[in-house]
């Protein structure tokens, strides 16, 4: 569950307007070792202010910066510019998120307002499956209190009459002349349902009118309809995590299933973690759902 610090920070530099301040969230405040954190950074201050782009670092402390990008995101008084970061970490324990230093322009002056730290509990994988402890030997073989001829008799006594029932059921068909009917072929294949699907998303004007969560959810159901179409599976009812695994046991293409698992990753950043991307990472994600289809 996400959680959020909002108060004024002490600028260094360039005195920060009087009202400014900066609003520190994070999306969870428990994960296990490798898992993602969404730290959104919103700028709360009157008048018209405007982020500076910010620095392309690799890592915040114990923290591994896996993405950086700029936008909107809902905060005290409405939608302020904000800077979101994709981190994860394999350090366990309590891991704080160390104060980042962002910058910004306001009436043609730089200031600079610092985050709060936030602190992450981090619990390894081990917390959750066991520890070797859990280990026990392995049981002697479980004696049976029949011999084992009997139960193999049952079976070829089954199997005999399973073969008989299946000439005879033959044989009735041949005197029915029973048809079965064939299975009705998709008038439409996967990959040309996706395609329209994704040109007619295109054409709607949901990125022009702002309407970014819908334009989100649309993109994500029109790929996990084609994906449950390509690999015979259900798709509406799993979360990404679930879908993932899914695909995982029927797709030996590691980099398409890292792309797949990329793409689902970054619906869900619009959709659960608030954030509300720039028209030209709308168009880059919609790129992203036709290179799947393609292949």
């Amino acid at each position: 569950m996400g959680f959020c610090l909002c108060l004024l920070c002490v600028a260094r530099g360039s005195a920060v307007p009087a009202g400014a301040s900066l609003c520190t969230a994070a999306d969870k405040n428990q994960i296990t070792i490798g898992d993602r954190v969404a730290l959104t950074l919103s700028l709360v201050a009157p008048g018209s202010c405007r982020l500076t782009e910010p620095e392309k670092i690799t890592a915040l402390g114990p923290w591994i910066v896996k993405d950086i990008r700029t936008g909107r995101c809902r905060a005290p008084g409405g939608e302020s510019p904000c800077i979101v970061y994709t981190l994860t970490t394999f350090t366990t324990g309590q891991v704080t998120i160390p104060p980042v230093e962002v910058r910004y322009d306001d009436s043609n002056t730089q200031n600079r307002i610092q985050s709060e730290p936030v602190a992450i509990t981090v619990a390894s994988v081990l917390d959750r499956t066991g520890t070797e402890s859990d280990i026990r030997d392995i049981k002697p073989p479980l004696s049976l209190p029949v011999p084992l001829a009997v139960y193999l008799a049952w079976l070829g006594a089954l199997a005999a009459a399973a073969a008989g029932f299946w000439y005879w059921y033959r044989r009735y068909q041949q005197r029915q002349a029973i048809i079965f009917p064939v299975a009705a072929v998709p008038s439409v294949p996967p990959y040309q349902a996706a395609m329209e699907a994704l040109e007619t998303l295109k054409r709607s004007g949901l990125v022009d009118e702002g309407r970014i969560n819908e334009f989100y959810i649309a993109l994500s159901e029109i790929i996990r309809d084609y994906l449950a179409a390509i690999y015979a599976v259900e798709t509406r009812d799993k979360t990404s995590a679930e879908l993932y695994t899914e695909l995982k046991g029927r797709e030996t293409d590691r980099k398409a299933l890292g792309f797949i698992k990329d793409f689902f990753e970054e619906c869900d950043f619009v959709k659960f973690a608030k954030y509300r991307p720039d028209e030209t990472i709308c168009w880059q994600d919609w790129e992203m759902a036709r290179s799947i289809v393609e292949g």
